[in-house]
Formats: structure tokens, C-alpha cells, sequence
């Protein structure tokens, strides 16, 4: 786990435009007085954010199938044809929220490396140490 710190620190420093620290920050720390100003280091453009080539697709779930049931059921007020469908679309909805299946289990990541690590299997430590 301290490893997976550390790494996160350097990549911080070098996007910065430092270098990371070899030794401890104390042994070569000076004090505030004998410190120089420097100025403001121009930073590197941040990294582009990852974007699918593809239009972003927005699921299409029941409570969006209902909410338009009960848009065209309010319609159908004054026109009969949109009471029914609006009326169909709100049970429809109502059934499809039962029967689809809903995923709770999820990893969680932090720049794309999982948050929390799992404990390898005896075979995958054994091909681990076949591989060193």
C-alpha cells in the first residue's frame, strides 16, 4: 500500500516540474530565511480528458418510460389516443422496473488503478513467482 503513495507522489512532482525527493525532506530542508524565491514555474498542460470517438448514449430507463407515460397520459386528457398509450407506457415502466437487473457490485478505482486490492489466489502467487 505505501508503494501505491509513493507513486502517486512522484507522478504529482514531475507534473509539477520537480524532481521527487531522494533522501528525507529534513536533511536538506534549509531555513525560511536562507530559502531563494523562485519564481512561478510554468506548468504543463493538464493531460486531455479520455472521450469516447462516439456520441454519449443516454440509457433509456423506466423511470424516464414513465415519466413520459404520465406526459402523455396528461395529454391524453384532451386527446383520447395518448390516454392509452401514456396508460400502457406507465404499467410497462412499472413492470420493466421489476424484471430489469440492476448491478450493486462495483470496483472502485482511482485513476484507473482499483482502489482497493485483492488478495491473489495461491495459483496466480505461484505464476508470480514462476515469472521472477
Amino acid at each position: 500500500m505505501p508503494e501505491k503513495y509513493k507513486d502517486e507522489i512522484e507522478e504529482i512532482l514531475r507534473r509539477a516540474g520537480e524532481v521527487a525527493p531522494s533522501e528525507s525532506s529534513r536533511a536538506t530542508e534549509r531555513p525560511p530565511g536562507d530559502r531563494l524565491v523562485k519564481p512561478p514555474v510554468s506548468r504543463p498542460a493538464p493531460a486531455p480528458d479520455y472521450r469516447p470517438s462516439s456520441p454519449r448514449r443516454v440509457p433509456i430507463t423506466p423511470g424516464k418510460i414513465m415519466l413520459a407515460g404520465v406526459v402523455l397520459f396528461l395529454v391524453g386528457i384532451k386527446f383520447s389516443p395518448f390516454l392509452w398509450v401514456g396508460l400502457a407506457m406507465l404499467v410497462g415502466a412499472y413492470l420493466l422496473y421489476f424484471v430489469t437487473p440492476r448491478s450493486l457490485s462495483y470496483d472502485k478505482r482511482w485513476r484507473g488503478r482499483p482502489v482497493e486490492e485483492r488478495r491473489a489466489s495461491p495459483w496466480e502467487r505461484f505464476k508470480r513467482r514462476r515469472k521472477n
